[in-house]
């Protein structure tokens, strides 16, 4: 009898022990920031662990944020082995979801998987400090909350209850769930207990009630209040890509005479900033710029134009005569040239755009219809527009 109850006194003990060794890794967003070139937020996934030696091998990212605020674009940046699976499945609530989090709008639910695919070159997670391993991105869906004089706080909720053994907030749903490479045999993964820092958001204790916790303004970027332009030697063609904070072309582009780049500015009818030498030196006909219109800039060197100011409040309307126009571009982010001019084409009313390089989005009839040689409009580019008759042109 002695001999059994010493057997299961060990049971319990070696039972305990391999409990106490599950490591534990802890997920967190950080480190936001806002892509000028693409218009995106973004921000990058890092973990810690509480056992030396441990290497993630494969995590369900699942979480939750205001669908009013953001809209989920794409996992990138991924480090070492890592791949992230096809595309999220992505999960709209219902208005009435705001609530559970505090939210302005429907909260929207992303489940994925990110692993482990390529072995050989391990990156082992801190036990100190935080080790990124991707990064995501997400498309800004409400401007007039990102600007230079705001903060930009939005919360991102990892789907997983304060005590993480209960883990999703939903039923039917574990939650995140991350696995590890066994250290001992590295074909193999092993369970971990998963924990998680929230974003900008805190729990408020009333689970299972709702609402589940609150916005928190902790983590804050804001809009920059500036943009660059980066002009070739030659012609170019040019749109501000702010509203800048004094209009006047003259104030705008005096760095780049000061620095003898400058050689003229034209508008598209005609009017001019350049030097008239003796007789009257540098003069500004065309007098403050206009976020609906383009410029053509002819510089003596690749230079670059900053312009300080603030974003253009979106959607924003540009008119256009029978004919040749040069139009601005007043986004500060990327977007495809064939979707945004699409409203006129849709109208029968465009027949061509053209950019300073010469390429162009136009009919190409029964050799392909029409057809984008463009690709994405970019911020602080201007494009020539030929249309059959006067049109506005509204750019989201």
């Amino acid at each position: 009898m002695k001999k059994y109850l010493l057997l299961f006194v060990l049971g319990l003990f070696l039972i305990q022990e391999a409990f106490c060794l599950i490591p534990g890794i802890r997920v967190r967003f950080a480190n936001p920031g806002y892509e000028p070139s693409t218009g995106k937020y973004r921000v990058d996934v890092e973990f810690q662990s509480n056992t030396t030696g441990i290497e993630l091998f494969g995590m369900n990212v699942r979480f939750i944020y205001d669908d009013a605020l953001l809209e989920f674009a794409s996992i990138g940046d991924l480090q070492g082995g890592y791949r992230a699976s096809g595309q999220p499945a992505k999960q709209t609530g219902s208005p009435s979801s705001a609530s559970l989090f505090g939210f302005t709008g429907p909260m929207e639910y992303i489940n994925t998987t990110v692993q482990l695919v390529i072995t050989g070159n391990p990156i082992v997670l801190s036990t100190t400090g935080w080790t990124k391993l991707f990064n995501m991105s997400f498309t800004i869906d409400d401007p007039s909350a990102f600007s230079p004089e705001a903060s930009f706080c939005p919360s991102l909720v990892w789907d997983l209850e304060p005590d993480p053994a209960n883990g999703s907030f939903f039923a039917g749903s574990q939650g995140v769930i991350m696995t590890a490479v066994d250290p001992q045999n590295t074909t193999k993964t092993i369970p971990v207990t998963e924990q998680v820092d929230q974003f900008n958001w805190a729990y408020d204790g009333t689970l299972p009630n709702p609402p589940w916790g609150a916005p928190v303004k902790l983590t804050c970027i804001q809009a920059p209040n500036e943009c660059t332009i980066e002009l070739r030697t030659g012609w170019n063609i040019i749109s501000p890509c702010m509203v800048p904070s004094n209009p006047d072309l003259m104030v705008i582009v005096q760095p780049l005479i000061t620095e003898g780049k400058m050689i003229k500015v034209q508008n598209e009818t005609g009017d001019a900033l350049e030097d008239l030498g003796f007789l009257g030196g540098w003069t500004n006909n065309i007098g403050d710029v206009q976020l609906t219109e383009g410029y053509k800039v002819k510089v003596n060197g690749d230079c670059l134009l900053t312009i300080s100011g603030t974003p253009a409040t979106l959607p924003y309307e540009i008119p256009l005569k029978a004919g040749w126009n040069i139009m601005g571009y007043p986004r500060t982010s990327e977007a495809d040239g064939m979707s945004v001019v699409m409203q006129l084409i849709e109208r029968g009313n465009l027949i061509k755009v053209q950019d300073e390089l010469g390429n162009s989005i136009e009919d190409l009839g029964f050799f392909g219809g029409w057809q984008n040689g463009i690709g994405n409009f970019k911020p602080g580019e201007g494009y020539k527009i030929k249309v059959i008759s006067n049109d506005i042109l509204i750019i989201n």
